[in-house]
């Protein structure tokens, strides 16, 4: 945001304008406590090495590409936090650019996403870490609620991404779910089935026994199956392997490698984009869980999520106006279109 002409006086500023304002004076506090001196000592990125002229068919690692990240690390030389990066944020925040538009309310550009820059900064660098996968997640609300009992670890390389475990899942009922995970892929078995979300080039399709299916149709009939009621056991075994899912975008180590990933694909200049399954399944996951909540408490949920806030579902943050779209009228669009905003939102 350029302005021909310079207002004087703390009441002609408009609300970003007065942002910017007390952003500078922050600055000015902080070099009064230390934190200013972090942007003369740069922080790096501990394996930040970037091969100036990759072989960008290989993986991040064999380019000589760290996978390690960070949301704030906006301008060159990438792989270093330090003033050229607040410059950046700066420079965007002023023009109204949605890629620093931090906090809600959505597009509205004040203090708050000054402050989550802020905090996002002093963060500093991200990268993929093994997973402890040992937790109790619930799918859901109110009546349908599904309780997820999941053990299991898995490897993971902070230069690729891949991952190398497995976990089982315990459901209400007594049936179960154990996934793999084998490098840049997982897979899930229940029932008589194995499913795999497949490859993020082919967002509308997921793979069942190594065939493709139609994720509209695996949506539609875990939607069937959730808003049923009954014990999973008596599910489909695509909508087991949902629940599944849902359960994994909920979990803490999982959930963190995902948003490295996102990281990777929404901020690093090199051709590393959403390493292995994380962004299908951090959609797959998140569409799932959306449609767990929505599919019979539509009208509740949305009278708590007012326009300009947001919901997160595993790791995808979706404006709640999204979400009241999904329930027009009071009724659900279904788990298909659910997934495809999860799609749309991912890395945002």
């Amino acid at each position: 945001m350029r302005p021909e002409k310079i207002m004087r006086g703390r009441d002609a500023l408009t609300g970003s304008q007065r942002a910017m304002c007390m952003l500078t004076a922050s600055f000015m506090a902080m070099a009064q406590t230390g934190l200013a001196a972090v942007l003369h000592a740069p922080t790096a990125n501990p394996a930040s090495a970037i091969d100036p002229a990759p072989d960008v068919a290989a993986p991040p690692a064999e380019r000589g590409v760290s996978t390690a990240c960070s949301p704030a690390d906006l301008a060159e030389p990438f792989g270093t936090l330090d003033a050229s990066d607040v410059l950046e944020f700066l420079t965007r925040f002023g023009a109204g650019d949605e890629s620093v538009d931090y906090a809600t309310p959505e597009m509205q550009f004040d203090f708050s996403d000054v402050v989550e820059y802020l905090k996002l900064f002093s963060q500093g660098f991200i990268d993929f870490e093994s997973m402890d996968l040992t937790t109790t997640v619930v799918v859901g609300t109110g009546a349908t609620a599904q309780g997820v009992i999941m053990t299991g670890s898995a490897a993971v390389s902070s230069g690729s991404g891949d991952a190398i475990g497995s976990a089982t899942m315990m459901f209400a009922g007594g049936s179960s779910a154990s996934a793999t995970f084998s490098g840049p892929t997982m897979s899930i078995a229940t029932g008589a089935i194995i499913f795999e979300p497949g490859d993020i080039s082919s967002p509308d399709i997921f793979l069942v026994d190594g065939s493709p299916v139609s994720a509209a149709v695996v949506m539609a009939t875990f939607e069937a199956d959730f808003a049923g009621g009954g014990s999973p056991g008596s599910w489909a075994d695509t909508s087991r392997a949902m629940l599944a899912m849902a359960a994994f975008g909920a979990a803490p180590d999982f959930a963190h490698n995902v948003r490295v990933a996102a990281c990777l694909d929404g901020v690093r200049p090199f051709p590393s984009r959403a390493p292995g399954f994380w962004c299908k399944a951090a959609a797959i996951g998140c569409g799932a869980a959306i449609t767990a909540v929505l599919t019979t408490g539509c009208l509740v949920f949305t009278a708590g999520c007012a326009i300009g806030d947001v919901a997160t579902f595993g790791t995808i943050t979706i404006p709640c106006v999204v979400l009241i779209g999904l329930c027009a009228g009071g009724v659900f669009a279904g788990g298909a279109a659910a997934y495809e905003i999860c799609l749309a939102y991912w890395g945002q």
